[in-house]
């Protein structure tokens, strides 16, 4: 069974070390509200609800979230 085993944890931190190596100033995602798992995962690796973005997609409900990854030189 693969739930809760890293696996998700390690993309989203290589995801994030390829977006600053690739000089990127933010990462942004939109997951659906009802996956109250995710939404704590990517919290805990410093995302923040944006409060511009989508509430909806195709009739379900979404969290937009993002991520600084540096500032503006």
């Amino acid at each position: 069974m693969l739930f809760r085993s890293g696996i998700a944890r390690a993309l989203l931190i290589e995801v994030e070390t390829r977006a600053r190596e690739r000089g990127c100033l933010r990462l942004e995602l939109i997951t659906a509200r009802f996956l109250n798992a995710a939404i704590r995962l990517y919290e805990s690796l410093g995302f923040r609800e944006d409060l511009i973005g989508p509430r909806e997609l195709f009739g379900t409900p979404v969290v937009p979230l993002s991520k600084v990854l540096s500032s503006f030189r």
